[in-house]
């Protein structure tokens, strides 16, 4: 069996690994609800909550459309 990480040797010196958070939610497009996306926003849970909580520290990271619609 392969893993993805077999070859890859961790090195505490020269890296370092960042968490990542990522949140979506669900939206309509249209006034009559038919259409919908969800935005992936993404954001680093190192920084301090007060500041992650601002529009600002959230990166936008695409749209998915609703299938199910």
């Amino acid at each position: 069996m392969l893993k993805a990480d077999t070859n890859h040797r961790f090195n505490p010196e020269t890296d370092f690994l960042v968490p990542i958070q990522l949140t979506s939610d669900s939206t309509n497009i249209d006034f009559s609800g038919k259409h919908g996306l969800t935005p992936v926003m993404m954001t680093s849970p190192l920084i301090k909550s007060h500041i992650r909580n601002h529009p600002r520290a959230w990166r936008h990271l695409g749209l998915l459309p609703d299938l199910q619609k």
